[in-house]
């Protein structure tokens, strides 16, 4: 017995032995990521699946799918100045941003002073409507910018969220208002439901994102007011080490 004991010790003990063990752990752990990232991508990609006509009065789809460094697609922080070929109410829009991150959130002025940004889609990124259930605006370019408050450590969000209680989220929470504009057909407001975060995955992180949003402006008068959901994914992937692969999904639906 005492042999055999021998035996199965010098063979853990030897430094092969241990190096392929050590990398068939490994494989096993990184295949095991790779499932669940795949089996996670698929659900989410289920979830912002494209409904069937009629199921809905309206039904939008945005993409953007580059190659482009992650700072090329968004610009923060601009001057208000800058966001008149977006929106013609500038000033409106900072107030309706704010009222809306105090009574959703509960923020306090001291908080969205410091961590509220302006923000907008830069106008040479190439986003469009990749698909309509009334076949109107398809291929159309989109404007899309807004207010959006980042939280920088774990804190607890109360407003008609979270309640007295408050509900706690992670550091590098983030909720928006913004607007989608689309051609001179539409103008479509979009409000967070929950804070958005940013997963890590083997590959590069993703967003998930779920906004309500509402038909403000619209070449058919009979949609002006309509509301909805935006469901999607904002994925962010490696290319070659140097660039990164930007894809964006948004299924909004209107009821």
């Amino acid at each position: 017995m005492n042999n055999i004991m021998n035996i199965i010790k010098s063979i853990i003990m030897n430094k092969y032995f241990m190096i392929i063990s050590l990398g068939i752990i490994s494989l096993g752990i990184m295949y095991k990521v790779y499932i669940q990232c795949t089996y996670y991508y698929e659900r989410i990609y289920d979830f912002i699946s494209l409904p069937k006509n009629g199921q809905y009065r309206e039904i939008i789809v945005t993409t953007i799918d580059v190659i482009f460094d992650s700072n090329q697609i968004f610009t923060f922080n601009l001057p208000f100045s800058k966001f008149k070929s977006v929106f013609s109410e500038t000033e409106y829009v900072k107030k309706e941003s704010r009222q809306f991150f105090k009574e959703t959130f509960g923020f306090t002025d001291k908080f969205l002073k410091l961590f509220m940004f302006e923000f907008k889609v830069n106008d040479d990124i190439d986003y469009r409507v990749q698909y309509t259930q009334s076949g109107s605006v398809v291929n159309q370019y989109i404007k899309d910018g807004g207010h959006i408050v980042y939280v920088p450590h774990k804190t607890k969000l109360h407003g008609t969220y979270g309640g007295k209680q408050g509900i706690q989220i992670e550091k590098g929470g983030f909720v928006m208002l913004g607007y989608y504009i689309i051609g001179s057909e539409y103008k479509i407001r979009y409000t967070s439901i929950y804070p958005l975060i940013t997963h890590k995955t083997y590959d590069g992180a993703y967003t998930p994102i779920e906004c309500d949003i509402e038909i403000i402006e619209s070449f058919d008068k009979k949609l002006i007011g309509l509301k909805g959901k935006a469901q999607g994914i904002y994925k962010v992937s490696n290319y070659r080490g140097i660039s990164n692969h930007i894809l964006v999904r948004n299924v909004m639906t209107f009821v």
